[in-house]
């Protein structure tokens, strides 16, 4: 199973509620993100689970309803209807207990999925302001307060750093009326979260930032939703002014563009302000130029029990360097599931803020025809290697960039997952 694939339309959020009235409509509001991140969860997770009962149903079309009754339901974020429509596979199998099995392994793969998703809105009921504000404001949460904009703006303005790093930040007032992003708006998704969130609550969002207001194509926004990061976040602000001016700004992108250009963007490379679309960090296309890097690199790892957590960072760096790949291009690890718990593996994944994606050897095993096998480790973990298959299937099947390489008991392997930019 894979875990932690990015980020989903819920992402952890923090309610701190000051009153009865306020915690009351953080509960509210928790429980309907509760269900959000439920369905995304199980439909992040649910294909993959229930694809084993139905490759075991080998064409028994009782079976392959059955399993996609369980599938249904679990992407639904009905456990319950996903539980009792995995009885159901079991009958429609009629004594066929490893497709049965798969279907209530299934179930319990996205059940699994379900509850994680659902730990990540949790409700304060404040009483020390500043000492919860300033722990949760590195946590990382998108931070919801329901009261006043004064007492939030008054608790977050000692922790403000940087709009590249800052948590989005939303008010909701106790009436549950108005939802207003008050803290990256754009890069934190501040502003996309508040409209969800008016949504839930059928209140109204209140969106001040100027791209928004006017209906200008927002540069930042865009890379927050579709998985860019930003190398140089000053040149957002001159890239905005530039189109909220009513000018053109020039668009370059080493990868296929789908759909249609936004309004005051082209693809001329004389403009002296634009946008580059790359993984060459020092690519300057335009006088003026703000770099978008997409994470679509992976990088798959394996290692013996408790690697050198120094070593294992700089065997990462140096192997990402000698292609000329960023950091920031780096979207996800990929191990086996036996290191989940490695501690410099997960050192690596909470400095550079990546995704941890972990398989079974039964899932590695089911690529190895493409990767040179080892039968000492197969021996060890189950399957010839982790590396390269790790890699690439966390990169949705990508080409390799670079093979399997070792160094300090260590194994990694860079992977690239297909892009193209979508408009």
């Amino acid at each position: 199973m894979a875990t932690a694939r990015g980020a989903t339309v819920t992402s952890s959020f923090s309610i701190l509620a000051f009153t009865e009235r306020g915690e009351a409509l953080g509960q509210r509001l928790a429980q309907a993100l509760r269900g959000l991140a439920a369905g995304d969860a199980a439909a992040g997770e649910v294909a993959a689970a229930v694809a084993a009962a139905g490759d075991a149903a080998a064409g028994d079309t009782a079976a392959g309803d059955a399993a996609a009754a369980v599938a249904g339901d679990a992407a639904a974020g009905d456990v319950a209807a996903a539980v009792a429509a995995a009885g159901d596979a079991a009958a429609a199998v009629a004594g066929d207990t490893a497709v049965a099995g798969d279907a209530v392994a299934a179930v319990a793969v996205v059940a699994a999925a379900v509850d994680a998703a659902a730990a990540k809105v949790v409700v304060h009921r404040v009483t020390d302001l500043g000492g919860t504000t300033a722990a949760l404001f590195k946590s990382g949460a998108v931070l919801v307060f329901i009261g006043s904009a004064g007492i939030a703006v008054r608790a977050i303005a000692p922790l403000l750093q940087s709009k590249v790093s800052d948590p989005a930040v939303i008010v909701i007032d106790e009436a549950g009326q108005y939802v207003i992003p008050v803290l990256s708006g754009h890069l934190g998704g501040a502003n996309r979260y508040a409209r969800q969130i008016a949504s839930l609550i059928n209140a109204t969002p209140v969106i001040t930032t100027a791209t928004d207001v006017n209906q200008v194509f927002a540069f930042d926004a865009f890379a927050q939703e579709q998985g860019y990061a930003v190398l140089n976040p000053a040149l957002i602000k001159v890239v905005a002014a530039t189109m909220l001016n009513g000018q053109t700004v020039g668009l370059y992108s080493d990868f296929a563009i789908d759909g249609e250009l936004p309004a005051f963007v082209d693809c001329d490379s004389e403009r002296p302000v634009g946008v580059a679309i790359s993984l060459n960090s020092q690519c300057q296309p335009f006088l003026r130029t703000l770099n978008l890097v997409p994470r679509c690199i992976h990088v798959g790892i394996g290692a013996r029990r408790m690697v050198s957590t120094t070593a294992l960072e700089g065997f990462f760096l140096k192997s990402l360097a000698k292609l000329g790949l960023p950091i920031q291009a780096v979207a996800a690890i990929a191990s086996i599931d036996l290191k989940q718990d490695e501690p410099a593996i997960l050192a690596l994944v909470e400095k550079y803020h990546l995704a941890f994606h972990i398989y079974t050897a039964e899932q590695l095993n089911q690529v190895a025809g493409r990767f040179a096998q080892s039968e000492r480790v197969s021996k060890v973990t189950g399957t010839g290697n982790v590396c390269e298959a790790a890699a690439y299937l966390s990169a949705a099947a990508g080409e390799l960039l670079l093979s399997k390489t070792v160094q300090d008991q260590a194994t990694l392997a860079i992977a690239i997952q297909d892009w193209r930019v979508g408009f």
